[in-house]
């Protein structure tokens, strides 16, 4: 594990290229309508249920990591746009892309709305990914 000595995020390679532009949850928060802020709120509390994580804020998003980055999140006018990793690429709904990274790892986007769109199939969606970064 690397630790940038300048803005003090952690990294799984030494050197790794990065923006140490830091910001905070509440930074990101503000201003943002009250159901994305819980949505927010329930999705950190799901995902806090595999184990242990971080959550590193940067300009553009929030990551949350467990040894590297498993879910990136951003704020949208109207909805929240996370990306996270699977072994294997899906195309179900509610995925609106996806982009193979590596041979093990392929990158999904998915729009959340309201709290219903954190349903059971998006929460193994995330544990998937949480474990794959994890390895």
């Amino acid at each position: 594990m690397w630790i940038c000595p300048e803005c003090s995020r952690t990294f799984k390679n030494k050197n790794q290229w990065h923006s140490c532009v830091n910001t905070s949850v509440d930074t990101h928060l503000h201003g943002k309508p009250e159901p994305l802020i819980s949505l927010y709120h329930l999705l950190i509390n799901s995902v806090k249920k595999f184990g242990p994580l971080q959550i590193q804020t940067v300009q553009s998003a929030i990551l949350v990591k467990t040894g590297s980055t498993f879910l990136e999140i951003k704020f949208a006018k109207d909805h929240l746009r996370i990306a996270f990793y699977l072994d294997h690429e899906t195309k179900e709904f509610p995925v609106v892309k996806s982009l193979r990274i590596s041979k093990n790892r392929v990158a999904h986007v998915v729009c959340l709305g309201k709290k219903e769109d954190l349903d059971s199939q998006m929460i193994n969606w995330l544990k998937h990914s949480y474990l794959l970064v994890k390895k």
